[in-house]
C-alpha cells in the first residue's frame, strides 16, 4: 500500500471556518483510515490520539478529515492519518500536517468618494486635467483603529477604466497575510 497523495497543512483565516485534510492511497484492496491528533500528554505509546466524529471533526475514518467550527485553541494542531488494509499487517502513517488559525481577517473600512474637478490648476478649466492628489491620505480611514505597522495598503486602477475614475484598495496584513478589496470611489 502506498500513500500517493499526502495531506497538506492548511490555514483557517478566522475562527468558525472549516478545513479539510485529505489523503490518497494506492492499494489492491479496501483501505481503512484513522485520523489522529498530536497530543504531547497522550497516554498512548506515541503522542497521537485517535479522533472520533464529533461536532469538531467529521470523516475521522475516511480519506478526508473535516475540522469544523475552527477555534483559536486549534491553532498549530497537528494531524496525521493511519492507513491500513487487509493485505498489510502494519498501518502506513502519513507525515504530520498542521492547522494554522488566524485570529481575524483585517478590516478595510469604507471611505467617502474622492471627487476632483478640473479647476484650471493644470492647463485650463476645460481640458479635464487636475492637479495631483494623494490616495494615501485615505490610509488611516481605511485602517481605522488597526495598527498601521501591521498592514500595507496599496491602491490600484481597474483595467479598462480611466486611471483615477475607479480605484481599488488592497489591504494586506503582514501578520495574517490575507487581502481584502474595497471600492474607494
Amino acid at each position: 500500500m502506498t500513500i500517493n497523495s499526502v495531506p497538506v497543512s492548511t490555514i483557517a483565516c478566522q475562527p468558525g471556518e472549516s478545513a479539510i485534510f485529505s489523503v490518497g492511497v494506492q492499494t489492491l484492496d479496501n483501505p481503512s483510515f484513522k485520523w489522529q491528533i498530536n497530543n504531547p500528554n497522550s497516554t498512548n505509546f506515541e503522542p497521537w490520539d485517535d479522533l472520533t466524529d464529533s461536532e469538531s471533526y467529521s470523516g475521522t475514518n475516511t480519506s478526508s478529515l473535516k475540522v469544523n467550527n475552527i477555534s483559536i485553541a486549534m491553532n498549530e494542531n497537528k494531524y496525521r492519518v493511519l492507513v491500513s488494509s487487509d493485505q498489510y499487517l502494519c498501518p502506513t502513517n502519513s507525515d504530520p500536517v498542521s492547522l494554522t488559525v488566524f485570529e481575524r481577517l483585517p478590516i478595510a473600512n469604507a471611505v467617502n468618494p474622492i471627487v476632483k474637478c478640473d479647476d484650471g490648476s493644470v492647463g485650463d478649466d476645460k481640458d479635464g486635467f487636475i492637479s495631483s492628489f494623494n490616495l494615501e491620505d485615505q490610509t488611516s480611514t481605511i485602517l481605522g483603529s488597526q495598527n498601521k505597522d501591521d498592514f500595507t495598503v496599496t491602491y490600484h486602477s481597474v483595467k479598462g477604466m480611466p486611471r483615477i475614475q475607479l480605484a481599488w484598495v488592497n489591504l494586506s496584513s503582514h501578520q495574517y497575510g490575507k487581502r481584502r478589496r474595497k471600492n474607494i470611489c
